[in-house]
């Protein structure tokens, strides 16, 4: 195994380049939001009913033609939400390694105790909250399976075990299994981090090569064993969550995010140099992706595996344009692509994003808790009865407000229920329970801040789940 310095460092400031300058964070926690928008976009129905909508707009043509097209587009965009995962996961990867591993050495920032204590109190609490919401409904609609079953279904959520049992991982708050897998990576990363610090930058990128590999050698297993699964089971609904949930499958990406971390470190100079290839071209893959459609890109392989390269370009790119950067000549064309980039970053560090991206995990696991709601005010206003389950062929205007409604009311009440509920209480637990070590790594006291180019300490940015 190659083994290499933690990070590249400029002389002149003995402070790390690449992702640890001040301010490459800031506009992933932005973007943190945006994606897990663009799952529930899926989960509520907004892709669907635009599309449809928009299809009726098309057949009436004229001045509805292009209300229709765009709607179309918007509404086959937002069905794709699915491939989020594979970036959410790369994406907790990747900051969770900035924020809490010192780029000089190796080493955890603080203690794995507290390290551990610091998700759970953090994480912890809305998980276990947004699960319990939710165990009323969960009996009173399960009616044919035996009291211990449903007991033990209720354990496993509450506990965030529900990724390993794919019987269970649906019966409660659906969207809190990715909560559950990021505990698992959470709770080993004190022990794999400071080793993946270690590696040669080529061993590390040949190691997320390797998860790429495995992520879609799972894929292509399943869908080599799809027919035989559905012709040998009543229902594919369990293998179908074992290979979108199972943390053997999702850890890879979230690994990838970690060695994506030591690979940009040590190819610094060559990232800054290309971060608008690799943010434009990240940009237009994911569209290509969405524009293919399944028919070209089998579903399991979008839903695991094909985000997963386009989110370390993504990434990379991103935190090159977050962080101070030199000014240097350009063509026209790139010029102008170069500001399209910085006014995307610019727009994904606004205040109101930025407070978004740390409610997003609130987000997330809360707008699925009213859900049925939705979907039963959806169907009335649809004029279908109230329990409809099948496909939408008739869809009125207001049917379509309705979801984008939904969402920004559930936003709002996200970022108002994690700061004025979920951070007091994860404060006073902090208080209750103190756990005094001394960090094991830490910037020095006399650090300056870098030349222009090559930025801050660390601690100075915007932490995606730190």
């Amino acid at each position: 195994m190659d083994i290499a310095p933690a990070a590249q460092f400029d002389e002149r400031s003995a402070v790390p380049s690449g992702p640890d300058r001040a301010g490459s964070l800031s506009p992933t926690t932005g973007l943190r939001w945006v994606a897990l928008l663009w799952v529930a976009s899926m989960h509520t129905g907004v892709g669907v009913i635009a599309e449809t909508y928009g299809s009726i707009l098309l057949a009436r043509g004229g001045a509805f033609a292009l209300p229709g097209v765009t709607l179309s587009v918007f509404g086959h965009i937002a069905g794709f939400g699915f491939v989020a995962t594979s970036l959410f996961f790369v994406l907790a990867g990747y900051s969770v390694t900035v924020s809490n591993l010192d780029p000089r050495s190796g080493a955890l920032r603080r203690p794995a105790p507290e390290f551990w204590r610091s998700r759970l109190i953090r994480f912890l609490p809305l998980l276990v909250i947004t699960q319990a919401v939710r165990i009323p409904q969960f009996l009173l609609t399960t009616h044919d399976r035996s009291p211990a079953d449903l007991v033990a279904s209720i354990a496993v959520n509450l506990l965030g075990l529900q990724a390993f049992f794919p019987r269970y991982v649906r019966d409660l708050n659906d969207p809190s299994w990715t909560l559950g897998v990021l505990l698992i990576c959470w709770a080993l990363f004190p022990w794999y981090a400071p080793r993946i610090a270690r590696l040669a930058p080529r061993t590390a990128l040949a190691a997320m090569l390797g998860c790429l590999l495995v992520s879609l050698g799972i894929a292509s297993l399943f869908q080599s064993l799809h027919g035989t699964i559905d012709r040998t089971l009543e229902t594919a609904d369990y293998w179908t969550s074992l290979v979108h949930t199972h943390p053997i499958v999702r850890i890879p990406e979230f690994l990838s995010g970690v060695l994506l971390v030591q690979v940009h470190r040590g190819y610094a100079p060559w990232v800054a140099k290309h971060a608008l290839t690799l943010f434009v071209g990240a940009l237009v893959a994911l569209a290509l992706a969405c524009a293919l459609d399944e028919v070209v890109i089998p579903y399991i392989f979008m839903h695991n595996g094909v985000m997963v390269p386009i989110g370390w370009a993504l990434l990379v790119g991103l935190a090159e344009y977050g962080a101070v950067r030199a000014v240097t000549p350009r063509p026209p064309i790139v010029s102008r692509l170069d500001r399209f980039c910085r006014y995307v970053v610019a727009w994904l560090g606004r205040p109101a994003m930025i407070r978004a991206g740390k409610a997003s995990f609130s987000f997330y696991l809360l707008h699925a808790v009213p859900v049925a709601s939705l979907i039963v005010a959806r169907n009335l206003i649809g004029g279908r009865p109230a329990l409809f389950r099948g496909p939408i062929h008739v869809v009125s205007p207001w049917e379509l407000l309705l979801p984008f409604a939904y969402l920004a009311t559930m936003t709002v009440v996200s970022v108002r229920f994690h700061e004025q509920f979920l951070v007091p209480l994860t404060r006073h637990i902090g208080r209750r329970f103190p756990l005094k070590t001394a960090p094991t790594a830490a910037w020095p006291e006399n650090a300056q801040p870098a030349p222009i180019g090559t930025g801050r300490p660390a601690e100075a940015q915007t932490s995606l789940v730190a």
